[in-house]
């Protein structure tokens, strides 16, 4: 089944939900094809039924531009448009910044988390229940751009709280100010969206999560071995819970659909050393 997102021209963003199998979906800011107002000798729950079937009907029969989006490329469409367009639409892979080492901090923290079934952050004991968890949505059509968009990615890791709360998390192994968090909300966001309404081909059940946020190391420390003379960082371990921006996300991802189908890719960033560097080619 195929997600009918409305558009912001037609309704408000708050109006704008996923409609997952068996979900009736009743919004202020209808299409005029698919009018809230009940036919005579109807009921309101039919109403609502057959305004969500004629949803289903019409994205089933959609046949306009497709596009399938990570919500890491999220992270880069923030960064630079012109980046995020070429990795999506062309499929042209971003390089990764290179470490002469080939030692990714980030990996290396989830790494050494792998090993253990629990973490006391806090005060409260988190429990990692799966890592690497990979995740595929249903379809969101945008009618008036004739674009659907799925979502797939991998998700760091799903935590439980001893509150029975779950949580789409993602190990970082640096504190993030504030400034910076505003991307992970969008990314870790469509991550939970796609767990919560999954493509019916991956035949998962919906997977509803208490909220999002990032497990984080902070570095504050370096301790040093004189018997081994083996060094390394150390810190405490901490839990950033952000705010999910489900409204935001639809207009994100509505931007992002009105570029992808013009003909001109976006100008790069200003300050884009990926572009910076082909324009030297």
């Amino acid at each position: 089944m195929r997600i009918l997102c409305r558009d912001p021209h037609l309704c408000p963003f708050a109006n704008a939900r996923f409609i997952s199998p068996g979900t009736v979906l009743v919004s202020l800011g209808l299409t005029t094809e698919m009018s809230a107002v009940p036919m005579k000798s109807e009921d309101p729950l039919s109403a609502a039924i057959r305004i969500a079937r004629a949803a289903q009907t019409r994205a089933e029969q959609h046949a306009g531009a497709h596009y399938c989006i990570d919500p890491q490329e999220l992270l880069t469409w923030l960064r630079c448009r012109r980046c995020a367009f070429d990795s999506i639409r062309n499929g042209i892979a971003l390089p990764r910044t290179w470490d002469p080492d080939g030692v990714d901090i980030d990996t290396t923290f989830r790494d050494a988390v792998s090993g253990f079934a629990y973490l006391d952050i806090a005060g409260t004991r988190m429990h990692i229940i799966e890592f690497d968890r990979i995740v595929e949505s249903d379809t969101l059509l945008f009618e008036s751009l004739d674009v659907t968009i799925t979502l797939r990615g991998t998700c760091d890791a799903l935590v439980r709280t001893e509150r029975d709360e779950l949580y789409v998390a993602e190990f970082k192994a640096t504190v993030l100010p504030d400034c910076f968090l505003q991307p992970f909300r969008f990314k870790l966001g469509a991550l939970s969206s796609a767990l919560a309404n999954p493509s019916s081909a991956i035949e998962e059940q919906p997977l509803v999560t208490s909220g999002i946020g990032l497990l984080v190391l902070d570095p504050s420390n370096f301790a040093l071995s004189k018997k081994s003379g083996n060094g390394g960082l150390f810190g405490p371990t901490r839990w950033v819970e952000l705010r999910v921006l489900d409204d935001q996300l639809i207009g994100l991802l509505y931007e992002i659909a009105q570029v992808l189908i013009r003909p001109v890719p976006p100008e790069p960033a200003k300050r884009c050393e990926i572009c910076r560097i082909r324009a030297l080619r």
